[in-house]
């Protein structure tokens, strides 16, 4: 898996942010889902659904998603429909402490 900055949400973002990604320079093609990833640290603590908003224009709050985080210190896969629009918002409600990473996962490398 292929992590960077222009992948992230966040990488440790507290429980209660609320993080953007821009999705303009990373889109794998028309017709392709985006895969992603969220954990959760050993800390968090009370996170009952995790967000997904978007929008063509920020702020992003047009819903495309929700899951229920996973267990304390996992990690879950979900994918970003491949309609999804250029600025996608996480963030999770629920959660009293704690932080998560999330980002995409980029399977094949195409930039050589």
């Amino acid at each position: 898996m292929l992590l960077d900055n222009e992948t992230m949400f966040g990488d440790g973002a507290a429980y209660n942010a609320s993080v953007t990604l821009d999705l303009g320079a990373i889109r794998p093609g028309p017709g392709k889902p985006i895969k992603c990833f969220f954990t959760t640290d050993s800390t968090l603590t009370g996170a009952s659904v995790v967000q997904v908003l978007d929008a063509a224009v920020l702020p992003a709050d047009e819903p495309v998603l929700a899951f229920v985080p996973p267990a304390v210190g996992a990690t879950t896969e979900f994918e970003l429909p491949s309609d999804v629009l250029q600025f996608v918002k996480l963030s999770i409600t629920g959660a009293s402490a704690g932080t998560f990473t999330a980002g995409i996962v980029m399977d094949v490398q195409t930039n050589l």
